[in-house]
């Protein structure tokens, strides 16, 4: 390789022979193409074209350009003047190649297209347009007999040797007889190849002239010397073996030149390369941007004598979700929810770059500048800490560094160094502590303050992790994949920082939805804490439980250019929204000048996306989705009374107006599907009046149907749920009875219950305030405290004296009240005594003699009556009929408890619902015609009840 001399300014540069091979034509960013007489020439001819040429051939004394105007012109050669204009591209010309003949010239271009056009020809028919690149154009060659045309990499002039470039600066030459690699090279400063071009005038010992994206001009001589050697000696053997007859020799030589693209030219008997047609190739290209090379379609006898080869994925490299690609001098590190880790290099220096941090919210912590002394490359970033890590070399093992923000003590920063031969491929950040993936396949975890905790064996090769809260999560290798596949598995972790080993498992290994040949791009979790991924075609999807992935938005939906793409940050599921970076013409956002972040509202990947009804159908999916996520959000201390609210409003609006459409477009069995998921009566109310309205009775009969029996099985689970308590209450209520009758009929302050002393009575005073006692228990007033007895019982003996007339005597209860003498006040008159003497008689407190007279004196009926009469039970609170479920459930509850003896009552019940609604129509109503005997007949004896006298008619005899 010759010293490489200055052509261009920095950025793309092109080149090409002319056809003598005595000139050099190259061009570049400055916007001028320039004549090179010779590789030695220092002083070329310079012609301007624009602000940038970005393409340039050579042909029939024609100059070939391709500006910044996106236009591919013509210029004459020498006297490069414009001599018109071939086609037009939306986007940068990357490559021109034209035939042996200079008939035809193709070109390729940013917005991948190629086009191949006949120049002497002014029709637009003449004109072929060639698409299905996913990327855009790199190269594009016609091949000498101007048949075939590959997008890929430079043809010599003979067509027996191909010459290809990758961006590491690797240069190969391959043998198109023997497909193997004759040559290879390298850039001796390992900068990426632009282009490269056969020089036409040698036909042994040939050169290559290339270009780099600095631009300066190289040269590669001899680059066939080892194959045209090889060749000779491969014809010293052919030429022993050509006295054997092709009918019966083992070999044949005629066979095997047809089968390296060789045949026999019938005037001068000269071998002639026509390319390789008997079986398919296939090469793999070092350069990042290019795919595989398939040649030729194969013969349909190359599948009898040669198997075909079926590729498999390639294993990816770990990488950093947020993240562009380590080789790129000015990086993101990390770019997430949380602020932006940069990394400013030199090439060749690595002691010159340097690390800024800047936060989205500066009250967290203020940017940082870190001086990238050890060569950092991977960086993770959350609200207490910032992790980083440099891989492993042959000399030096790799190193953590970790800068803990929450840190009090002045000591923010410490550092460790992984065992020797063990290098960090990927790092995580969560609350309170760190992680770090190895090539050990161990995943090792510190605390924010350093301590190492326990480690855990990977299932795989990581890819990547990330980290959110006390979840981590984890993607790897779990096998190789098969047709250009990836099998990525993942897992997702819980940490306890409470314990150095409290690890679990929240989601056992499984394997990650992925979109067919693509790779995974991005995995991180959303503001509310779900995990999220994105694959490299754009789509993400979120987790909705261990094991289910739905697609959230298609981010190729909301490009223009084919060449565009969407950097991820982040995603909110209660916004419904995207945070992104629009990167125009690549992957990954450029750091100066930082871009402007979009967002993206979240939009299923549904079909007949612009359909009223598709549109209504993603806001009932997204306003469900809503809904169960407010209710998992409420339980961990989130505010989501708003979008709950919001929420189920929009699921509301959205299932009334599926149904009017399906009531306009005559669909009535989908109308009712859609009533059956209306979640309440009222909903199905409002559809049955809007049905009627619509005159469709048959569709509003069976809305009512629907609607009453959704109020019997709410009824019925309610009356299933209130029987346990109801029955509680009332054991509860006769031994209050019983506790009334025991308590001294002396004491005449009110008795109080040992509530606080005893956590049954607790219970049992929640149950009876939730679901509301009868008029028969004494309800404790709410603004007094419920002391213990011992703190409330008074001397029942103690006399009140007359100064103590502030407070007021309390009202005598049980059957205390009874014995107290019925008291009747006269109208005073103005000679009688005062009203405050009546009121002081009427509220003395009676003596225990006067008691027991009075008692003695208010009692006509004999004694043996009053025993009788005062045995009598107290009349229970009337019981409800029972339902057509409970008269069924108690027929079949022996069955339900023998067939699930390990489920209690309430379990029971529920299982017993769910088998009663499934009966037919007329089996239920069998049941609800019971009910309602039985009710009628209930009835009867509740009059029969009424008529015998009450407590209340009892007593009243005590005051006659």
């Amino acid at each position: 390789m010759k010293r490489m001399k200055f052509a261009h300014v920095e950025g793309h540069t092109d080149l090409t022979y002319s056809e003598d091979g005595a000139n050099i034509i190259t061009c570049g960013a400055d916007g001028d193409y320039r004549v090179w007489k010779g590789y030695e020439d220092d002083d070329p001819e310079c012609i301007r074209v624009g602000d940038e040429a970005t393409a340039i051939a050579f042909k029939n004394k024609k100059v070939f350009v391709g500006t910044d105007m996106h236009v591919l012109q013509i210029f004459s050669h020498p006297e490069n003047q414009t001599d018109g204009i071939v086609t037009r591209f939306t986007s940068t010309i990357t490559h021109i190649s034209v035939n042996k003949d200079g008939s035809k010239v193709a070109a390729g271009s940013g917005d991948m297209t190629i086009k191949v056009k006949d120049i002497y020809s002014s029709s637009k028919a003449k004109e072929i347009v060639l698409t299905g690149h996913t990327a855009p154009i790199l190269s594009v060659s016609l091949d000498p007999k101007s048949e075939f045309l590959i997008s890929i990499c430079c043809w010599s002039t003979c067509g027996k040797f191909l010459a290809t470039a990758s961006k590491a600066g690797d240069i190969l030459v391959w043998d198109m007889q023997t497909k193997t690699v004759v040559n290879s090279f390298q850039h001796e400063k390992k900068t990426q190849i632009c282009n490269m071009a056969w020089n036409p005038s040698m036909t042994t010992q040939k050169e290559i002239a290339f270009c780099d994206c600095k631009g300066y001009l190289g040269l590669l001589e001899n680059v066939t010397a080892q194959a045209e050697g090889k060749a000779k000696l491969s014809a010293k053997v052919a030429n022993s073996l050509t006295d054997i007859g092709d009918d019966d020799a083992e070999i044949s030589i005629s066979q095997i030149k047809k089968d390296t693209g060789f045949t026999t030219n019938a005037e001068d008997g000269q071998d002639v390369f026509t390319g390789v047609q008997s079986y398919s190739m296939d090469f793999d290209i070092l350069d990042d941007g290019a795919s595989k090379i398939n040649s030729r379609p194969s013969s349909p006898l190359a599948g009898h004598s040669r198997r075909p080869y079926q590729s498999s994925s390639k294993k990816r490299e770990p990488f950093q979700p947020g993240s562009s690609p380590v080789h790129l001098h000015h990086r993101y590190m990390v770019w997430n929810n949380v602020g932006i880790v940069k990394c400013f290099g030199e090439e060749g220096d690595q002691s010159a770059s340097s690390i800024e941090v800047e936060f989205h919210d500066s009250s967290i912590h203020h940017g940082l500048h870190i001086p990238n002394t050890l060569g950092h490359t991977m960086a993770s970033l959350s609200s207490q800490a910032l992790l980083l890590a440099c891989p492993a070399q042959e000399d030096s093992p790799s190193r953590i560094v970790c800068v803990n923000f929450a840190a009090w003590d002045g000591h923010k920063e410490w550092a460790t160094t992984l065992p020797l031969g063990e290098g960090a491929l990927a790092l995580a950040a969560g609350d309170a502590w760190v992680a770090v993936a190895t090539s050990r396949n161990l995943l090792r975890l510190f605390s924010n303050s350093g301590l190492q905790r326990a480690m855990i064996s990977l299932p795989g090769p990581i890819l990547c992790l990330a980290g959110n809260g006390s979840k981590l999560f984890m993607a790897y290798h779990s096998s190789l994949g098969m047709f250009s596949e990836q099998s990525i598995g993942y897992a997702l972790v819980g940490i306890d920082r409470k314990s150095p080993i409290g690890y679990e498992w929240l989601a056992n290994p499984q394997t990650l939805p992925l979109g067919p040949e693509c790779d995974l791009s991005w995995a991180g979790f959303s503001d509310e804490g779900t995990l999220a991924t994105m694959d490299s075609s754009g789509l993400l999807q979120v987790q909705l439980r261990s094991g289910m992935w739905m697609p959230l938005l298609d981010t190729r939906q909301n490009v223009k250019g084919k060449s565009d793409h969407y950097f991820l940050i982040g995603l909110s599921e209660l916004e419904k929204c995207v945070r992104c970076v629009l990167c125009k013409g690549a992957r990954y956002p450029p750091t100066l000048p930082r871009p402007n972040m979009s967002l993206l509202d979240v939009r299923l990947p549904l079909c007949d996306g612009a359909n009223e009804k598709t549109q209504l159908e993603e806001a009932l999916i997204q306003s469900t989705l809503q809904i169960q996520l407010t209710g998992t959000l409420d339980q961990t201390g989130f505010d989501v009374d708003d979008p709950r609210d919001k929420a189920d409003r929009l699921s509301k609006e959205s299932l009334m107006k599926m149904f009017a459409l399906a009531c306009q477009a005559e669909r009535e069995v989908r109308a009712v599907e859609v009533a059956e998921w209306m979640p309440s009566e009222q909903l199905l109310q409002l559809a049955v009046k809007y049905a009627t309205r619509a005159r469709k009775r048959q569709l509003a009969n069976r809305l009512t149907e629907m609607a009453e029996q959704l109020v019997r099985d709410r009824e019925a689970e309610e009356t299933l749920y209130m029987e346990p308590t109801r029955s509680s209450y009332l054991s509860s209520n006769a031994s209050n009875n019983t506790i009334d009758d025991d308590r001294d009929m002396f004491i005449s302050t009110p008795p109080v219950l040992e509530i606080e002393d005893n956590p049954i009575l607790q219970a049992r005073q929640r149950k009876t305030s939730a679901f509301g006692a009868p008029a028969a228990v004494a309800v404790i007033d709410a603004g007094k405290s419920i002391r213990p007895l011992s703190q409330s019982r008074k001397n029942p003996f103690a006399k009140k004296t007359s100064d103590d007339s502030s407070s007021a005597t309390p009202s005598p209860r049980g059957l205390a009240a009874f014995d107290q003498p019925k008291v009747t006040q006269t109208k005073p008159t103005t000679t009688g005594p005062s009203k405050e003497n009546v009121k002081a008689k009427a509220t003395k407190q009676p003596t225990l003699f006067g008691m027991k007279k009075a008692a003695k004196d208010s009692s006509p009926a004999p004694a043996q009556e009053m025993s009788s009469e005062s045995q009598d039970p107290l009349p229970s609170p009337a019981q409800p009929p029972k339902t057509g479920f409970l008269l069924w459930f108690d027929q079949n509850r022996s069955q339900f408890m023998s067939d699930n003896p390990e489920c209690n009552e309430a379990e029971l019940v529920r299982l017993g619902a769910q088998k009663f609604k499934s009966l037919s129509e007329e089996e239920r109503q069998k049941y609800n015609r019971k009910r309602k005997s039985s009710g009628d007949a209930e009835q009867s004896e509740e009059t029969v009840k009424k008529t015998r006298p009450t407590l209340a008619e009892r007593l009243s005899t005590f005051e006659a």
